[in-house]
């Protein structure tokens, strides 16, 4: 047999560095062909003659490596190299990952699933049999459930692939026993037992026959009477563990479990779901729509690293929760601390990992039933106040929406100062009927505008400066039955302050955009009239709900106060004008309608509204000469 050389590119043995991952030496790979029972002159031993002793490959003798012959055995090395298992260590360390080291043999270069590298891993195995599809499947699992005794084991889908055979474990203590098995377990014929074992995440392919039976095994370990769910290592069922691995941790495999709970048992309370190797919830995201009535939940025994890994189901309304047995529970300095933690996420919790807590303090409103005052779409803190407050919205609004609004100068006091707000409240389209261009370039968001200077320059002030830039914004029409009003303040003697919100029309721009607008008005009074002394507005595009219900008859929203006093007659006919506008019908019939409800314009189109929709108001009303 040549001496070998060293050949080829070996740098990284010049530089001092360790072996590349994946790397082995051809000569390791002739000599499993040449060795075997060799005869004088041969090269196994104390070889003598030519050659360097250092560079000399030899292995101890094996009685089983003689039971095959040359081909069989380089077919049994490729794969003990090649498996998808066997990995080596990159640059820099000496650690390997299973199987055998590179002397063909097992070593102690195994590290086997040491809980240190496992903290964060999904707690599946995969142990795989070397040459295992040769035996019984029966007398080897029994074979090796003997061997890790009294550790229990419970292998789940056993497969064979190719020359081999594998399944999963889903327990730490018993994979570590499996490993210990690899070559100390023989079967008939003192048959020696390769076994493999490393991290990973089980593979699952759900079919209909698949979920049909996960559905039925439901049923087995649902109870009708207490409507609780056991799923407890529900892929090791009886039924389930032969032909699948239906690992809940799967999200298809719970996205199943949930559809059938929202089908058949959507009165769940109680559900256990301990022991199943979760590390997040994402999947349980749909569980309170699924179960509504869930009160008890079981986690214990997973891998639950913290309490952010429960944000998704935090909403539940639970008053029993399981979390014994996780990463999480340890990562407290005190049991009180966690506790706590814990109350904070789910306040209504009396129990907590089988103990009874001290009922958080706190406020509920859906338990206590606590009777709220009856709500109105407008608050009018003064029935004097309503009065002024109604009449300047008229006349403002009136100004604000006609071609020329040069006239709004005389409603700004002096010293006045105006600002604009606007933003999106859903993206924009590619349509400019929705886009917000002509607010933009004036924005005073103060999130997005830095700098006291452009701060400063954003503010109109002086009722000159706010009535000419008023006029450079979109022509606009207002639907007065969509305003809502809040009069929060009202002094008859100093000032009022009150808010606006409703929806207004750009009939000049294409398309005629609907906006929504809030603005917020503070107003001095005094024998002369009101004055604006600050005015707010923010704009934003109309939502689509806004849209349907804007500029159509509906009553101004005004709350529940004295009726109003009699219109005077100079004024009479304003308001009739004003009526007939906004309700469609002709002069005669508004003014007929406002003197029946003694001129309360409010209450005149509540009226009004409330009849045409029952269809009460004769065709002649609308007909206008």
């Amino acid at each position: 047999m040549p001496r070998y050389t060293n050949k080829g590119n070996n740098n990284w043995k010049r530089q001092g560095h360790n072996k590349p991952a994946g790397y082995y030496d051809p000569k390791l790979v002739d000599s499993f062909a040449d060795h075997g029972n060799r005869q004088g002159g041969g090269d196994h031993g104390n070889r003598q003659g030519g050659g360097d002793q250092n560079r000399r490959v030899s292995f101890p003798k094996s009685n089983r490596l003689n039971k095959h012959s040359r081909k069989d055995y380089r077919k049994l090395k490729e794969r003990l190299l090649n498996d998808e298992d066997f990995q080596m260590s990159g640059e820099g360390t000496s650690q390997r990952r299973g199987g055998f080291n590179r002397h063909g043999k097992g070593g102690r270069s195994f590290q086997g699933p040491g809980k240190g590298r496992l903290e964060n891993h999904t707690g599946w195995f995969r142990a795989l049999i070397i040459n295992g599809a040769s035996h019984d499947k029966s007398f080897l699992l029994a074979s090796l459930k003997n061997f890790v005794a009294p550790t229990e084991l419970i292998p789940i889908y056993y497969q064979i692939e190719e020359h081999d055979s594998f399944f999963y474990i889903d327990d730490y203590a018993a994979a570590e026993a499996v490993m210990r098995a690899d070559k100390q377990m023989t079967l008939t014929g003192d048959t020696k037992v390769f076994i493999r074992v490393s991290p990973c995440t089980p593979k699952v392919a759900l079919t209909d026959r698949l979920k049909e039976k996960i559905k039925m095994v439901m049923v087995s370990r649902y109870n009708t009477e207490t409507k609780a769910l056991d799923l407890t290592r529900f892929h090791a069922d009886p039924e389930l563990v032969e032909d699948s691995c239906c690992a809940i941790s799967r999200p298809p495999v719970m996205s199943v479990i949930l559809e059938v709970i929202g089908e058949h048992i959507p009165t769940l309370q109680a559900l256990n779901l301990d022991h199943n190797c979760m590390s997040v919830t994402e999947t349980l995201s749909s569980l309170a729509r699924r179960a509504p009535h869930l009160q008890i939940l079981y986690l214990g025994k997973n891998r639950f690293t913290g309490l952010n890994s429960l944000n998704i189901i935090k909403g539940l309304p639970l008053i029993e929760l399981n979390l014994e047995g996780n990463i999480l529970c340890r990562k407290f300095d005190s049991k009180t601390d966690y506790k706590s933690a814990v109350q904070k996420m789910f306040p209504k919790l009396v129990r907590l990992d089988g103990v009874d807590l001290t009922p958080a303090i706190g406020f509920d409103l859906e338990e206590k039933k606590v009777d709220l005052p009856e709500s109105h779409s407008s608050f009018l803190c003064s029935e004097e106040g309503r009065d002024i407050t109604l009449e300047f919205v008229k006349q403002y609004f009136g100004l604000y929406d006609s071609i020329d609004r040069s006239g709004l100068i005389n409603a700004y006091h002096d010293t006045a100062v105006f600002s604009l707000t606007t933003a999106y409240n859903t993206p924009p389209t590619q349509q400019n009927a929705t886009r917000l261009n002509d607010y933009l370039s004036h924005n005073r968001n103060l999130k997005r505008v830095n700098g006291h200077d452009r701060r400063e320059e954003l503010i109109k002030k002086g009722k000159t400066e706010i009535s000419e830039f008023l006029c450079t914004l979109p022509r606009t029409q207002h639907d007065p039955a969509s305003f809502t009003l809040d009069l929060s303040i009202f002094n008859a003697k100093l000032m009022l302050i009150f808010s606006l919100t409703g929806v207004f029309k750009e009939p000049d721009v294409k398309g005629e955009p609907h906006r929504h607008f809030y603005r917020k008005f503070v107003l001095l009074l005094s024998d002369a009239g009101v004055a604006i002394v600050n005015d707010m507005m923010h704009v934003t595009n109309a939502t689509q709900n806004q849209i349907k219900k804007c500029f159509v008859a509906v009553p101004l929203p005004v709350a529940a106060v004295a009726p109003k006093p009699p219109v005077a007659a100079i004024n009479q006919l304003e308001v009739v004008q004003s009526f007939s506008a906004q309700t469609g019908m002709n002069t005669e019939w508004s003014q007929k309608c406002l003197e029946e409800t003694a001129w309360d314009v409010p209450r005149s189109l509540e009226v009004f509204t409330r009849l045409n929709q029952e269809g009460r108001i004769p065709q002649e009303a609308f007909i206008k000469i």
